[in-house]
């Protein structure tokens, strides 16, 4: 399983970079009591003259609870005529059908 956790925390990595390199970070109210990475939380938004609002959380409670999960959206200004943009991945050490 670290296998594909090493790939998705790259992943969030990477997303991270480039929400850096391509706008601004923000400080939403309040956010900042869920942004807490020394407790396995990200939680961060970012803006541009594109963008009004590009957001990621993760959840790394791989330790605690076998699972990790990270959500990813971008919402366009409104004069932009862009689609909103989003995903989710979990992974997890319990399989079930």
């Amino acid at each position: 399983m670290s296998l594909i956790w090493n790939k998705l925390i790259d992943c969030q990595n990477e997303i991270i970079e480039i929400f850096n390199e391509k706008a601004t970070e923000i400080n939403e109210p309040g956010l900042d009591y869920f942004n807490r990475p020394n407790n396995g939380w990200i939680n961060r938004v970012w803006a541009n003259d594109s963008v009004r609002r590009a957001h990621i959380d993760v959840v790394d409670a791989r330790d605690s609870k076998g699972l990790w999960m990270m959500h990813v959206c971008i919402f366009p200004t409104l004069d932009n005529p862009a689609p909103i943009y989003g995903f989710a991945r979990q992974s997890s050490t319990y399989l079930r059908l």
